[in-house]
């Protein structure tokens, strides 16, 4: 097959399922070493190039890449296009890629893997008294708090996340919001922000008692077994190697 891949999220699901080989085209934020670039994120992508590439089938993921979904669409070409909000949505989306590229058995076992990693963690959270409040925070100007899955990573880990319901799209956020909240961890994970994240948030001024931490916004915000890695590491941010046995998880 000849793949094109204009989500990272795909990308590393692709891989994860043996078919990175087929892949001919991906973008900037792809974590692959190819020689065809289509572009960078949502509406960013060279569509010329996309069709020139006349591939089998083109990948796209959010309501962001809906209009490059239709477009290509409109010019003869398969798109296969998932908008995952919420962890389960993210464990359905697996098979069904794998379904497209004639991998399904393969993709079936990597939900299955990570959904034991996910249910195993969160035994063990759910062991704990403490809920403390995580403010997980996706964009810095204007502030903006992370939604989709970030609640039920939150629940995951055994924190409270009193900022938007599981499915919500992120939003703009105020600093009384947040200190209202109390949160005790704060979390950057700007997507795509070419600064430094601490420094960023550090220039606003807000006044909060919290732990500040930076994680990599693909742990976060993308919907692929990244996305796993991340809650396991916002686990050990909140409570440490002491109480989280990592080799329970595998």
């Amino acid at each position: 097959m000849r793949i094109v891949s204009a989500a990272p999220s795909v990308t590393t699901i692709l891989t994860e399922i043996g078919a990175e080989e087929d892949i001919v085209a991906a973008t900037d934020y792809c974590d692959i070493q190819i020689d065809v670039i289509i572009g960078g994120w949502a509406s960013q992508v060279d569509m010329e190039l996309i069709k020139s590439l006349k591939p089998d089938i083109v990948f796209t993921v959010d309501q962001l890449q809906r209009n490059i979904a239709d477009d290509l669409r409109e010019s003869g070409i398969p798109v296969f296009h998932t908008e995952p909000n919420t962890i389960d949505e993210f464990l359905e989306s697996i098979p069904k890629i794998g379904e497209q590229v004639g991998r399904k058995y393969e993709a079936n076992k990597l939900k299955s893997k990570l959904e034991t990693r996910i249910r195993r963690l969160q035994k063990q959270t759910e062991e704990f008294d403490d809920q403390p409040v995580i403010y997980c925070e996706e964009w810095p100007e204007p502030p903006m708090v992370a939604g989709n899955w970030i609640p039920e990573i939150v629940n995951v880990v055994g924190g409270k996340y009193p900022y938007n319901k599981t499915g919500q799209r992120s939003r703009k956020i105020k600093y009384d919001e947040v200190v209202e909240s109390k949160p005790d961890y704060v979390v950057l994970h700007y997507c795509g922000w070419e600064k430094d994240n601490m420094t960023t948030f550090a220039k606003r001024g807000w006044d909060i008692d919290a732990e500040i931490a930076v994680v990599d916004d693909d742990l976060f915000n993308q919907p692929s077994p990244k996305l796993v890695e991340g809650i396991k590491q916002l686990a050990l941010l909140v409570w440490g190697k002491e109480k989280i046995d990592i080799e329970r998880l595998y």
